[in-house]
C-alpha cells in the first residue's frame, strides 16, 4: 500500500477505450532513468526505482515494468460490490499462488501481447495515445502499418531516447496537437518519409450555462496541480510583485473599480511538492470538481498559465473558449504559438513581466474586450470539435487506406 501511494506521483491514469490502445499508463520515465546513467540518480530514493534498477541488473526489466504499470493505477482486480463472486471467477485464472506480482503479468500477457497480434486485421485503424505509454512504445509496432500516433510531446528528456522515437518513425500517420509541437519533433527526427497533420483536441465552445463563483474580492485562477515544474514558484513571485507594484492602482474588474491589492489567485488543482504559506490573497483549495471548475472559470478576471512545456495547452484554449483572457509564459513555445497567432491573451516571460502583463490587461477594458473576441473565434476556428473531428477522420482515412 505505502508502495503504491508513493509512485501515484510518477505516473498518470488513463482510461481504457474500445479502439483506442495507449490505456495502461506505465512508468516510462522510469525506463528512460534505468537506461540513461544521468537520470539513474533519481531511483535511488525511490523504493520502486530500487525495484527497477534491480530488475535491470537481474535481466527482468521488462516483467518489472508491467508490474510497476499495474501499481501506479488502482487495482485492475477491483470489481463492484454487487458482483465479487463473478469477478471472483473470471479473474481465477490470473491467480497464482506465488504472488500477486505473477498475477500482474499473467494479466498483462493475456490482454496485450496475444491481443494486438490477433486483432490486427480486425480494425481498419489502431489510435495510439501519449508516446510516453508502455503500449504505445511495445505495442505500436506490432501494428504499425494501421498506427494513427497522437504523441502528445513536449520538450523533456524522454524526447531524446531512441525507444520513445520508435514510434515516430515507425507510424503510418501522426496527428500532432499543434504546429509547435510538429517543430519540436521534427528537430528530433526526419517526418519527411511520415505523413502528419496539425489535428489538435476539440474545445466545447457551448458549455452548460452554471453561475459564476464570486468572492469577496476579483480573483486571477490557476488551473492544474500546484507543483514547481509547472512554473509556479514563479507565478507566486510574480502576483506578489503585482501586488506590491500596483497596490493602489485602479482597476476596471467585473466586480467593480478595485484597486491592485484586492486582487487575489486561487490556485484550483491536485498540491502536489508546494504547500500554502499563509498569504490571505493566495487560495489553495485543491483539486475541484468540474461544476466547480466551471464555476470559477466563469467567475475570474484572468486565467494565468506559467508552465513552459505543453503539447497543446488545452486550459489556454477552455479558457478562450469561455471569453476569459489569459497571462501566459512566453517561455512555453506552444503558449506563445497560441497567442501570436490569434492575437488574443497576454505573455509574460523575459520582455515583460508578470506584473506588468496582468497591470496591461486589467488597465485596459476596451483591449481585454478585443482580446476575448479573437481568443473565441481563433478556438471555433482552430479546435471546435466539427473542426478537429474532420481532421482526424481524414488523417484516419489515409491510414485505412494503407
Amino acid at each position: 500500500k505505502l508502495l503504491r501511494e508513493k509512485i501515484k506521483a510518477l505516473s498518470s491514469e488513463a482510461k481504457a477505450s474500445a479502439m483506442i490502445i495507449g490505456s495502461l499508463p506505465v512508468i516510462v520515465m522510469l525506463l528512460v532513468y534505468v537506461t540513461t546513467p544521468s537520470y539513474m540518480m533519481t531511483l535511488f530514493t525511490d523504493p520502486l526505482g530500487r525495484m527497477l534498477l534491480g530488475a535491470r541488473k537481474e535481466g527482468c526489466l521488462g516483467q518489472m515494468l508491467v508490474i510497476a504499470a499495474a501499481l501506479s493505477v488502482p487495482d485492475p482486480r477491483e470489481r463492484p460490490l454487487d458482483r465479487q463472486a463473478a469477478a471472483d471467477e473470471r479473474h481465477a485464472k490470473f491467480a497464482d499462488e506465488r504472488s500477486d506480482f505473477l498475477a500482474f503479468l499473467k494479466l498483462w500477457k493475456a490482454q496485450e501481447q496475444p491481443g494486438l497480434r490477433q486483432q490486427r486485421r480486425d480494425f481498419d485503424v489502431f489510435v495510439f495515445f501519449t508516446y510516453l505509454y508502455f503500449p504505445t512504445v511495445f505495442g505500436l509496432p506490432i501494428v504499425a502499418e494501421r498506427s494513427l500516433f497522437v504523441p502528445t510531446a513536449h520538450d523533456e528528456p524522454a524526447l531524446r531516447l531512441e525507444l520513445a522515437l520508435r514510434a515516430f518513425r515507425r507510424t503510418r500517420a501522426i496527428a500532432f496537437n499543434t504546429q509547435e509541437e510538429r517543430e519540436l519533433v521534427a528537430s528530433r527526427i526526419d517526418l519527411d518519409r511520415v505523413r502528419s497533420e496539425i489535428v489538435g483536441c476539440g474545445v466545447e465552445l457551448d458549455p452548460p450555462t452554471v453561475s459564476p463563483e464570486r468572492r469577496e474580492r476579483p480573483y486571477l485562477l490557476y488551473l492544474g496541480r500546484v507543483e514547481s515544474a509547472k512554473g509556479v514558484p514563479e507565478l507566486l513571485a510574480g502576483f506578489r510583485a503585482f501586488r506590491r507594484e500596483h497596490a493602489d492602482r485602479w482597476f476596471e474588474t467585473s466586480m467593480g473599480r478595485r484597486q491592485g491589492r484586492e486582487v487575489e489567485l486561487v490556485l484550483a488543482g491536485r498540491i502536489g511538492d508546494l504547500q500554502p504559506d499563509g498569504d490571505p490573497a493566495i487560495h489553495w483549495p485543491g483539486f475541484v470538481s468540474d461544476q466547480r471548475r466551471s464555476a470559477l472559470l466563469a467567475g475570474c478576471e484572468a486565467v494565468v498559465i506559467p508552465g513552459k512545456l505543453d503539447s497543446l495547452s488545452l486550459s489556454l484554449l477552455e479558457a478562450w473558449a469561455l471569453g476569459v483572457p489569459t497571462v501566459s509564459s512566453a517561455d512555453c513555445p506552444v503558449k506563445r504559438g497560441h497567442t501570436q497567432r490569434s492575437g488574443a491573451g497576454l505573455l509574460f516571460g523575459p520582455e515583460l513581466s508578470f506584473s506588468d502583463a496582468l497591470e496591461a490587461l486589467l488597465a485596459d477594458p476596451e483591449a481585454r474586450a478585443r482580446s476575448v473576441d479573437a481568443g473565441v473565434a481563433y478556438v471555433r476556428a482552430q479546435y471546435s470539435w466539427p473542426v478537429v473531428t474532420e481532421r482526424f477522420m481524414r488523417l484516419a482515412r489515409v491510414v485505412a487506406a494503407g
